[in-house]
């Protein structure tokens, strides 16, 4: 896992290896990048276009979070939204999210 991938290194270097890899990064360059040096130094395809378009179905481009698999099909953290406010100060609230409501109101 290379949540840095950007120039692919680690990608290449896993591939070359035959070991699963999963290379993250934020630069939506890095997912051509990624595909062309695969091409280029795992399959030796020096012109790219033909080792890219291999690559193309094996690797994933996503802009979401994979879900969840290891708590079940419909697991869905509960979280709370609360909203306190105190007698001696009208107008000022403390806004804010919890995992557990209970533990969060009584400190």
């Amino acid at each position: 896992m290379d949540p840095f991938c950007g120039c692919a290194t680690t990608c290449v270097a896993a591939e070359k290896s035959e070991r699963k890899w999963i290379g993250v990064d934020v630069y939506t360059k890095s997912h051509d990048l990624v595909k062309q040096r695969l091409a280029k130094e795992v399959e030796g395809k020096e012109n790219g276009q033909a080792g890219v378009l291999f690559w193309e179905d094996k690797i994933k481009y996503r802009t979401s979070p994979p879900k969840r698999t290891d708590q079940g099909v419909d697991y869905r953290e509960k979280k709370h939204v609360y909203v306190i406010s105190h007698p001696k100060y009208p107008g000022e609230y403390k806004v804010g999210i919890a995992k557990d409501l209970k533990a969060t109101l009584s400190g």
